[in-house]
């Protein structure tokens, strides 16, 4: 320990002997003969050195400390030092020096008997002081209450009684803090500091000053928008780190903030620094509100006798304002740089009180919102003034505006806001400025989701151009190229933008094109937001994100848009489940939001003319892309509905991928596969409003997409069962298009195909020889012909699938038969031929179809289409007998028969081939099959009864009993 050359020989061995004790010694009794001593300035070294060696109060020691230094702390506090406002002076630096020793003391048991006297101690310190001493006394305070929660209450009161003086004066406060002789620069010293008398200025009446106070009803500035406009300069922007430090850590040479009445009395000294009082300063005011929710948890029943008051005072405190700078500098007079940083360090400090005030109030509002409804308009007035006024660089303080705004808009104060809601849609209100500044970042969740709250509150109530505000903002936040958006916030974005289409849907605005242009905005928002999700594929590896798919986010060009649209935000510190999960939410919600804007584009025609909306004529000599609001699907709306379709399969894709990270849990969240399914679904009924035409200019142009997925996973089979059973009109639509496009691809039912021809590529000018070369290549043809086999069986499914769900929507809607008649011979000759092509009759694809298509026209008896057949019966009985003749597959031959005996047909058509049609009875009734079984009894019944001869009668006879003594036999 350091030492400094004593006056006498009595006080260098007391100084020895001290510093023996601070180096173990358990006598503490020469630290407190010096604490007490009349030398001020060898008391605050000694003070000084204790509180340097404070680790020692986390020692056996600390009992003995607080035995014999605690009374010493309190005469310093209570009798031998007296408040100063000069921080320079050494009564204050002792003081302070004191009030910190005691703020660093261990909360623990030690303690604990001494917490009711270091409270009254603090509480008188919080009254008499100023500013940085009081700022001790009030962390004294919290923590001393927050640790000993069974402390007397009989400083409750009186604590809350200051917080209540310090509010009802804060008018007079913000007056005298923002003098311009407080905040002018100092002139050369003209008076001795020993010559002022302090006493005088402490007890001094304040008085009311004339400076302006700016008022909510008036346009407030920034002091960020008041430096620009100041010609001086202006301190440095803070960083994030930083900001809190900045705000409250005034500048060297700040002279006091005490009333006209004092300015004459000031030191003029650069080096002086004069607090304001405890009650007269906003960096105390910021700490009162805190300290005041503790003690109302601690002890309630203060609660009813001082919450009307603190409100009444609070709501005053929150209409105050930082006048303008320029209304500070009079005549002929300016502020220098140490003035002006003062000047902002103040209105920061202002702020960050108004802004703990704001919190305390939202923290009042379940339990006490009668005594706060008459201050509803107020407080969302203020709550946006403080957002205007708030510094830029200022984040602690404006998140807790922005946590306080999103308290009272989820209550019913919500109302005060309404009116407000193009100044918080100015970004430099809601998050201190529209360009990403660095320290705005982590603002911009918490803006943007408040934002959210707010338009989805008042979405009734906007009009069109204050929509078009909302897309454009929240566009931006969708399409976000940093890495500071989490993805749940522009998964916010996706629901905010879905939550206003109905409104503008429904609005009353003479120009139609406004509403239909704001869908189709929002519509061409969401698709791009798909063409960047479609670039992006979660992979997880040892529980993270892969770095290079981090880094390949940006959305390649898709369809004709050459623009490029973003990155996915995924931030690196991100959980890989949570990230997973809300990249999932944000595709179902796009892909089920597009059901809805599909529907509304398509009907907005309809919708005003329902409503007979006085709509205003179009621009003479416009387009269909200029006034489509009174027309149907525009080109421009087909390519985005395109685009969707084709950036809207590999994203649903993503709902597939199971978390690797997360146990599952089947009675809560659905599984994968049916959070695929449901958005399938969705999928699939965005098209159900379309009509023919457009279902054909969209979803008909890709058809190839549908059979991709369906290979990929069968599951995708529900888009074309959903639409084949939506509507009739919707179901004849799909099904006219659907099999224009199976039946021309017909040849893909082949499940196998030759692999005898292959075109083997020229040589390479230089490098393997001619050997080697083939041999490669007779190795690559193996492994592409496995390859290939395995997709053209995938494919070959596809398609048969395809068929299937076609044919069984006859039986829902009949009328789609008329889409099913025109290809009918050209399927049923195509089958039959290819069956009776193969070398070996096996079965396949061709002989399921006519099986499908059989049981269709039999079980709906469709007369048009039994005549389309007619034509064919021969050819395909034949055709189908010799197939049933030349295989021995029991599988293969049920299914001929089957196939011959429910051929759609009249039964006067088959009388002809009667003797034909009877062995295969005969095989049918041979068969092991019941069904076969049962079929054949039905058919030979038929015959029975159109049948009128004997003979016809006796040889049905000799055929039943032949084949009953066979099967008895057996």
């Amino acid at each position: 320990m350091s030492e400094l050359s004593p006056a006498t020989p009595t006080m260098a061995s007391e100084k020895q002997e001290t510093s023996f004790i601070m180096s173990g010694s358990m006598n503490w009794e020469p630290v407190r003969r010096r604490l007490l001593g009349a030398d001020i300035k060898d008391a605050l070294r000694a003070a000084t050195e204790l509180r340097e060696r404070i680790e020692i109060v986390h020692t056996a020691e600390f009992p003995l400390m607080l035995s014999a230094l605690l009374p010493a702390f309190s005469s310093i506090l209570a009798h031998r030092t007296t408040p100063n406002p000069d921080t320079t002076t050494d009564d204050h630096k002792l003081r302070n020096v004191v009030l910190e020793i005691i703020c660093r003391m261990p909360s623990n048991e030690v303690l604990r008997p001494h917490a009711p006297h270091l409270v009254a101690v603090a509480l008188d310190i919080l009254n008499r002081d100023f500013e940085e001493n009081a700022l001790l006394a009030s962390r004294i305070i919290f923590d001393l209450y927050k640790v000993y929660r069974t402390l007397p209450q009989d400083y409750v009161q009186p604590y809350l009684d200051f917080v209540q003086n310090a509010y009802r004066k804060l008018p007079t406060s913000v007056q005298r803090n923002f003098l311009f002789p407080a905040l002018a620069a100092s002139e050369p010293q003209a008076k001795s500091n020993s010559d002022l008398d302090f006493s005088a200025i402490m007890d001094e009446k304040e008085t009311p000053s004339k400076s302006p106070v700016a008022t909510p009803g008036k346009e407030l500035k920034t002091p960020d928008k008041e430096r620009e406009e100041s010609s001086g300069s202006s301190p440095p922007t803070a960083t994030p780190g930083a900001s809190q430090s900045a705000a409250t850590t005034p500048g060297p040479a700040t002279p006091a903030t005490l009333s006209s009445l004092s300015i004459s009395k000031l030191p003029t000294s650069p080096v002086a620094r004069l607090s304001p009082r405890s009650n007269s300063s906003f960096r105390v005011l910021t700490e009162c509100p805190l300290i005041v929710m503790l003690m109302f948890q601690l002890y309630p029943k203060f609660l009813r006798g001082n919450i009307p008051g603190l409100i009444n005072v609070m709501m005053e405190s929150l209409a105050l304002r930082a006048p303008p700078i320029q209304s500070i500098t009079q005549k002929n007079e300016f502020l220098d740089s140490n003035g002006k940083r003062l000047y902002f360090s103040r209105c920061r400090e202002l702020v960050a009180a108004q802004a703990k005030t704001l919190s305390f109030l939202t923290y009042l509002l379940r339990g006490f919102s009668n005594d706060l409804k008459p201050y509803e308009d107020r407080l969302a007035s203020n709550v946006v003034a403080l957002m205007s006024t708030c510094p830029r660089e200022f984040i602690s303080t404006r998140k807790e505006l922005l946590v306080a705004t999103r308290h009272l808009l989820n209550s019913e104060f919500r109302n005060g806001f309404f009116r407000h809601v193009d100044a918080l849609l100015d970004e430099r209100v809601l998050i201190g400025s529209h360009h990403r500044y660095s320290e705005q970042t982590i603002l911009r969740p918490l803006g943007y989701t408040t934002l959210s709250d707010l338009v989805h509150h008042v979405r009734s109530l906007l009009t069109m151009v204050q929509m078009s505000k909302v897309v454009s903002m929240f566009s931006r936040v969708l399409h976000d190229s940093s890495t500071t958006l989490p993805i749940s916030t522009q998964y916010t974005a996706v629901r905010t933008l879905l939550s206003i289409v109905d409104i503008v849907f429904h609005n009353k605005e003479r120009d139609p094109q406004i509403g239909r242009d704001i869908l189709v905005r929002i519509l061409k928002t969401l698709v791009d937001k798909l063409g960047a999700l479609k670039s992006y594929r979660i992979s997880f590896q040892q529980g993270g994100v892969e770095e290079s798919d981090k880094n390949k986010l940006s959305t390649k060009n898709v369809g004709n848009d050459s623009a490029q649209i973003t990155k996915l935000p995924l931030p690196p510190s991100s959980d890989p489940s949570e990230s997973l999960r809300d990249l999932k939410s944000m595709i179902r919600a796009i892909v089920v939001g597009h059901k809805t804007l599909i529907w509304y584009i398509n009907n907005y025609r309809v919708q005003r003319d329902k409503e007979k909306i006085d709509n205003a004529p179009p621009r003479i000599g416009a387009n269909e892309e200029v006034a489509s609001a009174m027309l149907k699907i525009t080109r421009t709306e087909h390519a985005l509905i395109d685009r969707f379709i084709v950036l809207a399969f590999p994203c649903m894709k993503c709902l597939k991928e199971e978390d690797p990270f997360k146990e599952k849990d089947v009675n809560k969240t659905p599984s994968t596969p049916d959070q695929y399914r449901d958005a399938l679904t969705y999928f699939a009924a965005a098209f159900t409003t379309l009509d023919g035409y457009d279902l054909r200019r969209t979803l008909g142009r890709r058809l190839d997409l549908l059979v991709d997925a369906i290979m990929e996973d069968s599951i995708a089979i529900v888009i074309p069962r959903h639409l084949l059973a939506a509507n009739a009109a919707t179901s004849l639509d799909f099904c006219t298009m659907l099999l224009d496009f199976l039946v021309e691809r017909i040849d893909n039912l082949v499940v196998t195909r030759p692999h005898d021809i292959y075109f083997v590529p020229a040589a390479p000018s230089s490098g393997i020889s001619e050997i080697e070369r083939l041999e490669n290549l007779s190795g690559h043809m193996g492994d592409s012909s496995a390859e290939k086999d395995e997709e053209v069986k995938q494919r070959s499914t596809a398609y048969l699938l395809l068929f299937e769900r076609v044919l069984k929507s006859l039986s829902t809607f009949p009328g789609n038969e008329r889409a099913l008649r025109p290809h009918l011979k050209t399927i049923v000759s195509t089958c039959v031929g290819s069956s009776m092509e193969k070398s070996e009759f096996t079965m396949d694809n061709h002989c399921m179809l006519l099986r499908y298509i059989f049981r269709s026209i039999s079980a709906g008896k469709f007369e048009e289409s039994y005549k389309e057949l007619l034509p064919l019966i021969p050819t395909v009985l034949n055709g189908l007998f010799r197939i049933l003749r030349s295989t021995d597959d029991e599988i293969l031959s049920n299914i001929i028969i089957e196939l011959l005996l429910t051929i759609p047909a009249r039964l006067s058509s088959l009388l002809p081939h009667m003797n034909l049609l009877l062995r295969v009875i005969t095989r049918a009734l041979e068969s092991t099959s019941g069904d076969l079984v049962n079929l054949g009894y039905v058919m030979s019944s038929y015959f029975h009864l159109r049948q009128n001869d004997d003979l016809s009668n006796h040889f049905l006879q000799i055929t039943y009993l032949g084949v009953l003594g066979r099967q008895s036999e057996s």
